[in-house]
């Protein structure tokens, strides 16, 4: 979804999360409401900061970062960055797959970086499948998956395991 990766629309996504929590909706953005107009991505900045700094923490999730058009992503970290540094009450979470653009602007902000491995995954995705498909062939929820031999269901495990890369 192209949305997805336009900055407007992710801070558009955190202050109406934000706006949820309040008794009342910022006159900011009713004035935006009422004169029919968009914010422009400065103003939804301005926005997010005054309402996060409202409350006494405030995280932002984004996850899969890496997904994002390499163009959008720029004006995506510099928010963030941005944010950290002027609301003192957020914190900012980041999934991601290993990008250099996105590791090299964080880590110029001496940004803790926890970095997970496919092999680490893999191992627990394979006891994970292979589980859920016992369950399937003794008929979990009324549901029963028909598998002849073990040699069929170890196929099965091995391919979906391999499919999923780690994710």
């Amino acid at each position: 979804m192209p949305e997805l990766g336009d900055p407007c629309q992710i801070v558009s996504a955190f202050v109406k999360q934000l706006c949820r929590r309040k008794e009342l909706i910022p006159s900011d953005l009713l004035k935006f409401k009422h004169d029919s107009h968009h914010p422009s991505f400065a103003s939804l900045q301005d926005i997010l900061i005054s309402l996060a700094n409202s409350y006494d923490q405030t995280f932002l999730i984004i996850d899969a970062l890496d997904e994002c058009p390499i163009d959008k992503r720029e004006y995506i970290i510099g928010f963030l960055i941005k944010a950290v540094k002027l609301i003192p009450c957020v914190k900012v979470f980041i999934t991601s797959r290993k990008e250099s653009d996105i590791a090299e602007a964080f880590k110029h902000e001496e940004t803790p970086i926890v970095e997970v491995k496919v092999e680490n995954v893999a191992e627990d995705i394979r006891n994970y499948v292979g589980a859920e498909v016992k369950r399937l062939r003794d008929g979990y929820s009324g549901k029963k998956l028909y598998i002849g031999n073990d040699a069929l269901e170890d196929k099965i495990v091995r391919a979906l395991t391999d499919k999923a890369e780690g994710m």
